[in-house]
């Protein structure tokens, strides 16, 4: 659909259409870093209330990139695809209530997938949140990695 480069840091975003999620419509944004990089990055936004309700990661690592070079040929790509390790990880953003005027999500999960030689392992972290602060006055020594409080 279409896409826009940001000159101050070379970043390009595009439209990507409209999918569901939890069987509500969601925009699809794609998200390109300068230097494009091998990432896939897709930001997910409500369609009725645009508010921020997924990010998804996306990186596959060709065996030739997880390993030096060598060899060529048909066995060299059946094992490039073989030892290829694929990376995912997926933030949800959820439970969106009003806390002093802003509307914040109270849930948020974290899944990570990588799917590679030794296998496939998924991690998933789940948080709620139930209180929420503002315009706190924070000892600057909290910033400072040398200070105990």
């Amino acid at each position: 659909m279409g896409f826009t480069e940001y000159p101050n840091n070379k970043a390009k975003l595009s439209l990507d259409g409209t999918k569901k999620i939890d069987g509500k419509e969601v925009y699809v944004l794609g998200y390109s870093p300068k230097g494009g990089g091998d990432v896939d990055i897709n930001l997910y936004f409500d369609k009725e209330t645009f508010r921020h309700v997924r990010t998804e990661y996306k990186r596959i690592a060709s065996a030739s990139q997880n390993r030096g070079l060598g060899g060529g040929g048909v066995e060299r790509a059946q094992t490039e695809l073989q030892n290829e390790t694929r990376l995912k990880v997926v933030e949800d953003f959820s439970d969106f209530k009003t806390e002093n005027g802003i509307t914040l999500p109270h849930s948020y999960r974290l899944n990570y997938t990588i799917n590679g030689q030794n296998g496939l392992t998924e991690i998933e972290w789940k948080s709620t949140f139930t209180q929420f602060s503002f315009n706190q006055n924070l000892d600057p020594r909290t910033f400072d990695p040398d200070t105990e409080l």
